[in-house]
């Protein structure tokens, strides 16, 4: 989940971690700013993840994985 999480700042980003020139045309302004640990409820018991941090960004980024304030994965949600 955590690689899941890196893949999409960098893809949101346009450009890998610590990397400062944009590869792609369509790369965003903004960088990261270190994480902020996370517990989300899985059905195998609470995972910590580091969820990242940006700033400078024109628009603002969320996970299409785990949403903004997401705290417990959807199949605990049909439970």
């Amino acid at each position: 989940m955590q690689a899941a999480l890196e893949a999409e700042v960098t893809e949101f980003l346009g450009r890998d971690r610590y990397q400062r020139a944009a590869t792609t045309a369509q790369a965003r302004p903004g960088s990261r700013n270190g994480f902020r640990p996370v517990t989300v409820k899985t059905t195998a018991g609470p995972v910590t993840l580091e969820r990242p941090k940006l700033r400078g960004t024109t628009t603002v980024f969320a996970s299409r994985l785990f949403g903004k304030h997401v705290t417990k994965t959807n199949a605990l949600s049909r439970w």
